[in-house]
């Protein structure tokens, strides 16, 4: 992991303490020595980010009717609301590729 993305990490889990902690951003600002400037500044800077959606091309390892009536082999659901259904260890081995483009 590269230092942009340890960043990006670091924020990420600032502001979810910050909303789980029931302060408003100041206060919580305040109490963990960073400035608001800061936090709003990341913030914006994470958000630019999300915005942006690759399209991700993957083969077609089953039919449509298949995996209706295959179990889930692996079901990812990320905090940026992304659901990822993985039907078979074929599904799996793209895993890589997949979340490489959701960072």
């Amino acid at each position: 992991m590269n230092q942009s993305q340890t960043k990006r990490l670091l924020w990420q889990q600032r502001f979810e303490a910050q909303r789980a902690s029931g302060l408003s951003i100041t206060a919580w600002c305040q109490q963990e020595g960073i400035t608001s400037s800061t936090y709003y500044y990341w913030r914006q800077h994470s958000e630019i980010k999300k915005d942006v959606t690759a399209f991700i091309a993957l083969p077609a390892l089953v039919t449509e009717t298949q995996e209706r009536s295959q179990a889930t082999t692996l079901a990812i659901h990320t905090p940026g609301g992304y659901r990822i259904d993985l039907y078979t260890t074929a599904h799996v081995a793209l895993l890589p590729t997949i979340l490489a483009a959701l960072v």
